[in-house]
């Protein structure tokens, strides 16, 4: 297995956590910076907004959006466990690192059929466009500025995977439409 985009440690050494959703959570030996690494995202989200006036209330936002953050890329995750099911192509493991959790599926790559690698490839994206597309529709709804913000971050999440960018989701679904040989450790 190559390592995944954003993923800085040794993948190949992990320890199982939980079992949820019929598929196995592992972390590596460093998964317990991740809220840090997420909650650090949520500042630099937090200091491009420039509307927070003290160092409490951009404490707030920070831990928020981070919150908000890592939520998504849980939601990712799940998207590819149900699409994965759908697909006829399950994952096998979803392995928590510092930065970002890597589906690993039971059938790498190129072994799996076409129609399973893509299909498996565009549950995580659309797991997150759908959710925020409603988080956005009904923040605007309800004139909560938050909840619209928290749907727009699952969008550029969505956005993100979407780029045909190695191990992201956009690349297996650029290589399966081409019918180029993938590794979709994403």
């Amino acid at each position: 297995m190559t390592k995944p985009l954003l993923v800085v440690e040794d993948v190949r050494t992990r320890r199982p956590i939980l079992r949820a959703f019929g598929v196995s959570w592992w972390a590596t030996r460093y998964a317990w910076v991740a809220p840090l690494c997420w909650v650090g995202l949520g500042l630099a989200v937090a200091l491009a907004e420039r509307r927070r006036s003290d160092g409490a209330e951009m404490a707030r936002a920070a831990l928020w959006y981070g919150a908000v953050l890592y939520a998504a890329n849980i939601l990712h995750s799940l998207g590819h466990v149900v699409a994965g099911r759908y697909a006829g192509s399950p994952v096998e493991m979803i392995l928590a690192t510092s930065t970002r959790d890597v589906v690993i599926y039971a059938q790498p790559g190129s072994s799996a059929p076409a129609r399973g690698r893509l299909g498996r490839s565009l549950g995580g994206p659309l797991a997150n466009m759908a959710v925020g597309c409603c988080l956005v529709l009904g923040g605007h709804l309800t004139h909560a500025s938050w909840v619209v913000t928290g749907g727009l971050m699952n969008v550029c999440v969505a956005v993100w995977t979407l780029m045909p960018v190695p191990s992201l989701d956009g690349w297996v679904i650029w290589a399966t439409l081409t019918r180029s040989r993938i590794d979709d450790a994403a």
